[in-house]
């Protein structure tokens, strides 16, 4: 009714909390300018922050006019002639060999085992919310690691719970075991 909660507070006279007026976030040279003042303070010359930079920080003003006014950050980026923070846009994480690439260096960089398929958790810890959106965007972390030829923690790996005796039982009948979520399997025919 009155246009939000800051629409409000002004019309009373009161200060925003966080000292911020409201701005013209319409305008491009005004997002472009207040982006800038917060690389300078917060962030690396050249690089887009990442949207949980900006949500840490409380910079949601930054947030939404990208999204609302300006289409998103990649093209906010893009117009400013910044990079991302992993050089990766969405439509890039759609081929699979970039995620691939990039998980194994995430890997060997992190000091990891090759071999394993990293946690959500060893992401999300490292800051790479994006290499975890992108396993989302192929089906999973199950489903990336078997791509990869990566085992699994808990259970996701064929076999991986199974002693060499049910392993062979399982042959003779014809059938085998795979595992489709964590800690279920089903039986297949082969």
């Amino acid at each position: 009714r009155h246009g939000g909660y800051h629409a409000a507070a002004e019309l009373c006279g009161l200060p925003r909390a966080d000292g911020r007026r409201r701005r013209g976030w319409r305008d491009a040279a005004v997002l472009e300018r207040e982006l800038e003042r917060y690389i300078e303070q917060n962030g690396t010359q050249g690089v887009m922050p990442s949207h949980v930079e900006l949500q840490v920080a409380g910079r949601w003003d930054l947030l939404n006019a990208m999204h609302r006014h300006h289409g998103s950050m990649h093209l906010v980026a893009e117009r400013m002639g910044l990079r991302l923070r992993h050089g990766y846009s969405f439509r890039d994480w759609l081929e699979f060999e970039n995620l691939d690439r990039e998980l194994r260096c995430f890997v060997a960089d992190a000091g990891l085992d090759p071999t394993r398929m990293p946690s959500s958790l060893q992401l999300r810890s490292a800051g790479r919310y994006d290499l975890h959106c992108a396993i989302q965007l192929h089906c999973g972390f199950y489903q990336v690691a078997r791509r990869m030829g990566l085992r699994c923690d808990r259970g996701f790996d064929v076999g991986a719970d199974l002693d060499a005796e049910e392993l062979e039982d399982g042959e003779e009948d014809g059938d085998a075991v795979v595992a489709v979520a964590p800690g279920r399997a089903q039986d297949v025919a082969l």
